[in-house]
């Protein structure tokens, strides 16, 4: 994409790199990674970050909880069900999967907000994993949820801390609810089939084993949706760690915190634009003209949905909330910088590429084999948009690229 302001783009590198230089040479030295021990920002980060805080994270947290909940009873209903093969069975099952679809929606936009506990501990400010207990795409193992079937311990209230994250989750739950194959994903070799305890199982059984199953990991959800409410409510922890960076803080600077927003934000360029869109699209690592298996959402076809999700978590980040009126956003330090042309284009790539991954029809799997053109356009307006996130925005507001993307040239 041609930058709208490359001129001083390049004006902001240069003072950006002669800075870095002189904090070098006049011994103001760094904490590690880029940090410096203070603030050298031309503008005030604190109002962006204390709208991130209850703007977004409080909000987008809270929908999380509300519909893990929701998933909850209509998995345990669905299983009630099916145990009992009521009347209205199919019903319970089709409330299950839309419970599903409610709670990964509102996960999809917190995919792009993995800060504090949500985050990897070894990447994350006070990042506690959370994630991948949540939901570990593409870390996907349907083999091994199969062998849990056979093996019939997911009630065990230790049972998720004694295995990896591939056999829970809301992936896992998703593989539970909208596969009704009779049939496994496990090779010939592989135990439960060698043995016969596959068939050993039949239909029915099968199918209640399934219902029971995903009942039993949405209810382990429910913890670690609370964890994430609390740090983000009101008062909580991480709440007031990004509204004030400095000592006693998670965040030692304002820096430091806007940099986590920008990490955050790179979910788009790492997995949406590479992993989501490009591989499947065979833009990228793909090996053939498409390949339709590295699809998120296999089983339940909803990949276009998450796409539009984590645009959306990324535009609430950008704005500071819903709407540039609602909060204090990026958009707004960069107007203090005089580039409200570039404001105003980095939300117009945002905005255009929702409709182009809108614009996809039906779903990314009937586009895969039909007209993969429009999922090649879609990843294309991503595209704008990170080549704007790691180029102006970070140069010109003086943040990070992380460390992860770092050499990443796409």
């Amino acid at each position: 994409m041609e930058k709208v302001t490359a001129p001083k783009a390049l004006h902001w590198g240069v003072a950006a790199l002669l800075v870095g230089l002189w904090a070098c040479q006049s011994g103001g030295g760094t904490t590690g990674e880029g940090e410096t021990d203070g603030d050298a920002l031309e503008y005030d980060g604190g109002p962006l970050l204390a709208s991130v805080g209850e703007q977004v994270m409080r909000p987008s947290t809270a929908a999380f909880a509300s519909s893990v909940d929701g998933l909850v009873t209509a998995t345990a209903a669905y299983a009630d069900a099916r145990a009992s093969n009521a009347a209205d069975t199919d019903a319970k099952l089709q409330a299950a999967r839309d419970a599903w679809g409610t709670a990964m929606a509102t996960w999809q936009v917190l995919e792009t907000l993995q800060l504090g506990p949500a985050g990897a501990a070894a990447d994350v400010v006070g990042g506690s994993d959370l994630r991948d207990e949540i939901y570990s795409w593409p870390t996907v193992n349907t083999c091994r949820i199969d062998q849990e079937l056979v093996a019939g311990e997911y009630a065990q209230d230790d049972f998720t801390a004694n295995r990896l994250v591939n056999v829970y989750g809301l992936d896992a739950i998703e593989y539970l609810l909208f596969y009704d194959g009779e049939q496994n994903t496990c090779a010939p070799q592989i135990d439960i089939n060698a043995e016969g305890s596959w068939d050993g199982l039949g239909a029915d059984e099968l199918a209640v084993r399934r219902a029971n199953y995903a009942a039993a990991i949405a209810d382990d959800l429910v913890a670690h949706a609370n964890t994430l409410t609390a740090a983000w409510a009101d008062g909580g922890e991480f709440a007031v760690a990004l509204a004030s960076p400095g000592e006693g803080s998670a965040y030692r600077t304002q820096t430091e915190a806007l940099d986590e927003l920008i990490r955050a934000m790179f979910y788009v360029d790492q997995q949406l634009k590479d992993v989501k869109l490009a591989r499947p699209a065979g833009i990228s690592e793909c090996g053939g003209a498409t390949c339709i298996d590295e699809l998120e959402s296999k089983w339940a076809r909803y990949s276009k949905q998450h796409a539009v999700a984590n645009l959306r978590g990324y535009r609430m980040m950008f704005l500071g909330g819903e709407t540039p009126e609602a909060g204090k956003g990026f958009d707004d330090l960069l107007r203090e910088l005089g580039e409200d042309a570039l404001a105003d284009q980095a939300l117009a790539d945002i905005d255009a590429a929702i409709a182009a991954v809108e614009a996809v029809p039906g779903t990314f799997a009937e586009a895969l084999t039909g007209d993969d053109a429009a999922l090649d356009d879609a990843h294309a307006k991503v595209k704008a948009v990170t080549d704007l996130l790691k180029g102006d925005l970070v140069t010109l507001l003086t943040l990070h690229v992380p460390s992860e993307a770092a050499g990443d040239a796409d």
